[in-house]
């Protein structure tokens, strides 16, 4: 007996030996979320960028696409670390950890949260309740519904634009070239053959930047007029996966994300250059759950 109580005494030593000197963070926030993990990613970082915007000091000091970001925020005197990891539980569920450590005091917080008298507690719970609420509001918003596992997007004879710029920033290139592309194709008595589309061109993960062509289908001609910013090519078809995008345009993105994890978890190789097709005008208004855009993932 005295044996037995004297080994559970040690391992009870050296458990809270490790919890108070070598467990990394002081509080663990767990949850789930009907979402792809790009989608949670994404919104931990627009998150931060709401939290700047209000004058709270925050800044992401690393990060892996879809899968984990650390975010430090400056509550007080306390400087506080919120690592995030999202990971896919299925295709529609999401599951996120928020591990939160205040180095400078970690002992003290680690001990306030056995005594259950915890500032850090209370504060990861608050952090983690305010990045919810505004993700599930977002979800509100937009739908995501695969379509296909092997669909081929079309092949088009398209005068297109090239730009560049963050993902968030897509939508508004789009707004910016809309009439230049729709104004050449009607000067020039070109035949429209379809509506707008976005083919990425290069997705850097790292970075959250791409390049795309916005283009503007047309029917086949012998003759095409020159231009300098507006050019014209053949887009090949293609073998992939396909979605369906409600929502507005500036998170049409979200459709990727999905078709990504989709891909990943099925082991299907594919090219991280998603195509969208837009069939609403944005400039119409309407209830944004109705405007849809099919989006397109292209396999190896």
């Amino acid at each position: 007996m005295k044996k037995t109580l004297g080994a559970l005494g040690i391992l009870a030593i050296l458990a809270l030996g490790w919890y108070l000197f070598l467990k990394p963070n002081n509080y663990t926030v767990r949850f789930k979320a009907k979402t792809s993990p790009g989608t949670a990613y994404e919104m931990a970082k627009f998150w931060n960028n709401k939290l700047v915007s209000d004058s709270i000091k925050a800044k992401i000091t690393s990060e892996d696409a879809f899968s984990s970001l650390t975010q430090q925020l400056q509550l007080g005197d306390s400087v506080i670390d919120f690592t995030w990891k999202f990971s896919s539980e299925n295709d529609s569920i999401t599951k996120i950890v928020l591990h939160v450590n205040d180095e400078a005091n970690s002992i003290k917080n680690k001990l306030d949260v056995l005594t259950g008298n915890s500032a850090i507690k209370k504060i990861a719970l608050s952090k983690a309740k305010a990045y919810k609420g505004l993700l599930e509001s977002h979800l509100e918003d937009i739908r995501v519904t695969l379509l296909g596992e092997n669909e081929t997007t079309p092949e088009q004879t398209v005068a297109y634009v090239s730009l560049e710029g963050p993902v968030h920033s897509k939508a508004f290139g789009m707004m910016e070239y809309y009439n230049l592309l729709s104004d050449f194709v009607a000067t020039h008595n070109l035949v429209s053959k379809g509506v707008p589309f976005v083919e990425v061109t290069n997705w850097d993960l790292k970075t959250s930047n791409i390049q795309y062509d916005f283009c503007f289908p047309i029917a086949n001609t012998d003759s095409l007029p020159e231009s300098g910013t507006i050019k014209f090519k053949k887009v090949g078809a293609k073998k992939a996966l396909k979605a369906k995008y409600n929502g507005n345009y500036k998170t049409s993105d979200r459709g990727w994300y999905f078709l990504y994890e989709y891909a990943k978890k099925r082991g299907l190789a594919f090219k991280p250059t998603p195509i969208e097709y837009f069939y609403n005008n944005p400039n119409y208004g309407g209830d944004e759950l109705n405007w849809k855009a099919e989006v397109y993932l292209p396999l190896e």
